[in-house]
């Protein structure tokens, strides 16, 4: 049996977020997704920009399209606001390309959890 100090459930923008920042740090990590690393649900995450973080190469500054009680559409373009946003596929292959290259995390795709216990020692 494999033994880590830190398991991240869900390889989705957070767990792939926390997990980069462990990067070669002494630490053996594990990412676990019932999902596949290859046929994953594509999204775009959106959020105003408030911090500096690793990501902001990846950003895009979006154009809100505004329904407003389905009598009038609009579009906003964020251009001169803090909104951003990063497509998945550009998140993942950054963040996963930096993962498979350090020692310490591994990613495993297709796995369910059916039981979680601690054990001491």
């Amino acid at each position: 049996m494999k033994k880590y100090d830190i398991v991240i459930i869900g390889a989705g923008c957070s767990g792939l977020s926390l997990a980069y920042r462990l990067i070669d740090l002494p630490f053996r990590v594990c990412v676990i997704d019932n999902a596949s690393r290859e046929n994953r649900i594509r999204k775009t995450w959106s959020y105003w920009n408030t911090y500096n973080h690793p990501f902001r190469h990846l950003e895009k500054e979006p154009n809100l399209l505004l329904n407003i009680k389905n009598i009038k559409t609009t579009t906003l373009n964020c251009k001169d606001y803090n909104y951003c946003s990063i497509d998945s596929f550009d998140f993942d292959k950054y963040v996963m390309t930096k993962i498979d290259s350090c020692e310490n995390i591994s990613l495993c795709f297709d796995e369910s959890i059916s039981d979680i216990k601690e054990i001491h020692g």
